[in-house]
């Protein structure tokens, strides 16, 4: 259940950093139509706060992932060197399953 945790934590990583890319470019999109006049106030601050909202979930989700590691290294029994390689190993098996564009090097 716990391995079962760790990969669904990563994958909402995953998809919210994808949200969150497409979010930035909706933004910044609502800034240049803003300065055109294109896009009134009201709108900009829509789109800001949507992007804002992304943010913090992908955040949150960041942090969930690196619990649910956490606690996936834990009941493995691993502390110390055992666990940072473990936890190395985790994320390469998940790269490379996914392709290698879900987890940076630093696990995220």
């Amino acid at each position: 259940q716990a391995r079962i945790n760790a990969v669904a934590a990563f994958e909402a990583v995953r998809y919210l950093k994808r949200a969150k890319a497409t979010s930035d470019a909706g933004s910044e999109l609502a800034r240049k139509l803003g300065e055109t006049g294109a896009l009134n106030k009201a709108g900009q601050a829509r789109e800001q706060a949507f992007n804002a909202e992304l943010a913090g979930q992908l955040a949150q989700a960041r942090l969930n992932a690196d619990r649910a590691k956490e606690n996936l290294t834990r009941l493995m029994g691993l502390w110390g060197t055992d666990a940072v390689t473990s936890s190395l190993m985790l994320c390469r098996l998940y790269r490379s399953r996914l392709g290698g564009s879900a987890i940076s090097k630093d696990g995220r």
